[in-house]
């Protein structure tokens, strides 16, 4: 078949869910910037302008992808307002991730944003020490994710898996890595939207859990295989940078991160795997709605 013909039939096919995933995406982006414009003189503008950046690129790709496991769930609680919280939640991890990364700050100081930022997600307080403006602003992003959920039955839930990522970030920055690690600090990523249910006194499908933890782990493989010159230009502490020969960690890991793709389909029902599927040939064919990082990970799985 001509490949613009298949392309054409693929998008036909996937046009509804192409319209829901562009809704979860302009929702998230216009929640985002309700509470960007909330700094308003209190921050300067070119770092607003900086955060809403880093969701185009960096965090709306992980958090179509979380609301695609999201909708799988078919929770009863609202979509809109779940999208705001993952759209938030991650680009306050990326934010975090990205300061670190290009912060310079000490591993101390480091460790003690990090323990700050749980803070506020998990009790709605603000640190009275900031790092910087730019820590102000994901603090209040923080802030806003701890007031959405602080109406749930059970937001410790959500409040205790978002401290495991942050605990797995903290393990990075004291030097611990492995390709397991790695899988790990994944798994925990990927199934903070499917978290969100059980919140509200929603059970969550065990194979739909299991799933995005594949997932998740599978893409942390790809983007640390796939980040290793930059990682390693930045000092940052990876399986990949701190490999004796990279260059077969790098085969061990791709094969390991193809299994565990397919696993996270195997795992799914056909209409489930559908979803799934369709995201992933979104993404090769419609690289703007996803970050470069969500791009290059799932280009190297399929």
């Amino acid at each position: 078949m001509n490949i613009n013909l298949a392309l054409f039939f693929g998008i036909m096919v996937s046009s509804s869910l192409i319209a829901r995933l562009s809704i979860d995406l302009l929702q998230s982006k216009s929640a985002l910037d309700e509470v960007l414009n909330e700094l308003g003189a209190a921050q300067p503008p070119a770092l607003a302008i900086e955060l809403r950046k880093l969701f185009s690129y960096t965090s709306a790709g992980y958090s179509l992808l979380g609301m695609i496991y999201y909708d799988l769930t078919r929770s009863s609680f609202g979509r809109k307002q779940a999208g705001i919280i993952v759209a938030e939640t991650f680009t306050t991890g990326c934010a975090l991730d990205d300061c670190i990364d290009q912060g310079g700050y000490p591993v101390d100081k480091k460790i003690s944003l990090l323990r700050g930022l749980h803070d506020t997600i998990s009790t709605g307080n603000l640190s009275s020490e900031y790092f910087s403006p730019k820590v102000h602003a994901i603090s209040l992003l923080a802030q806003n994710t701890h007031r959405q959920l602080s109406y749930a039955p059970k937001p410790d839930l959500f409040f205790q898996a978002s401290g495991r990522v942050i605990d797995f970030m903290i393990r990075q920055i004291q030097g611990e890595q492995s390709l397991s690690f790695s899988e790990e600090f994944g798994a925990a990523t990927m199934t903070l939207p499917i978290t969100l249910p059980a919140c509200y006194n929603e059970s969550v499908p065990p194979h739909l859990l299991e799933s995005a933890k594949c997932l998740g782990a599978s893409l942390q493989l790809t983007d640390d295989v796939m980040d290793y010159e930059e990682d390693q230009r930045q000092g940052n502490c990876t399986f990949m940078t701190c490999a004796s020969d990279p260059s077969a960690t790098r085969t061990h890991a791709q094969r390991r991160s193809n299994e565990l793709y397919q696993k996270s389909l195997d795992l799914l029902s056909p209409d489930e795997r559908k979803a799934i599927e369709t995201m992933s040939f979104l993404s090769a064919v419609h690289g703007f709605l996803f970050s470069n990082g969500i791009l290059k990970s799932i280009k190297g799985l399929i």
